[in-house]
């Protein structure tokens, strides 16, 4: 009390821990388990809408605007999905997924046609050539 610090000792406990590990007996642990099941319709997946596809074509593949209306179908079937209208989404998004079936034949064909096309020109080009040297003129087209 005249401003020197006590040092109070710590209260004894009446039992101390090693006694009360000993006094402490181990009871079985019961568990319980609950099952609930859930009543679930499945529904089934949305309509695809072919987005992606139809971006790429109307990037890429834009023959005749075909990409441009396949988005805009594509479009048009998101939209309808996010209304919830299943139906509505399903029917522009076959309709894009036909779209896209033709502008990726066309793009194939027109691929297909280019490399005929220079096949047979390097061919013409080699006997024209050919021709030209045996007659003795050496000139190129």
């Amino acid at each position: 009390n005249n401003g020197t610090a006590s040092l109070h000792a710590a209260p004894s406990l009446p039992h101390s821990v090693d006694n009360m590990q000993q006094n402490t007996q181990c009871l079985p642990m019961q568990s319980t388990t609950y099952v609930t099941q859930e009543n679930r319709v499945s529904s089934p997946p949305p309509p695809s809408d072919h987005v992606i596809w139809s971006l790429f074509n109307f990037m890429y593949c834009n023959f005749f605007c075909l990409g441009l209306v396949a988005f805009c179908f594509s479009i048009k079937s998101r939209d309808r999905k996010v209304a919830m209208d299943l139906e509505g989404a399903q029917h522009y998004g076959a309709t894009a997924c036909c779209l896209n079936i033709v502008i990726l034949c066309l793009a194939i064909l027109t691929v297909v046609i280019t490399i005929i096309s220079v096949v047979i020109y390097k061919t013409l080009l080699r006997t024209v050539q050919y021709s030209n040297i045996t007659r003795g003129f050496n000139f190129y087209l």
